[in-house]
């Protein structure tokens, strides 16, 4: 049996927010995959949002909507 992980990362800089995960396959002895299942990233107008979760939900909408 197998699991996954993803490792997200989001940065807000110059008016843009570049977003990017990446969805690795696990086996069950838990070692690391070398090569991810899965690779995305984009870039979104930043609206400047103050609001931590609203911030995060334009990123990952961004996100979703270029993959």
């Amino acid at each position: 049996m197998s699991h996954r992980s993803a490792t997200l990362s989001v940065y807000d800089m110059f008016g843009q927010i570049f977003v990017a995960v990446t969805i690795r396959d696990h086996d069950l002895s838990g070692e690391f995959a070398e090569e991810p299942e899965f690779r995305c990233s984009t870039t979104v107008r930043s609206t400047g949002e103050a609001e931590p979760h609203e911030w995060l939900a334009q990123a990952l909408l961004g996100l979703l909507e270029s993959c």
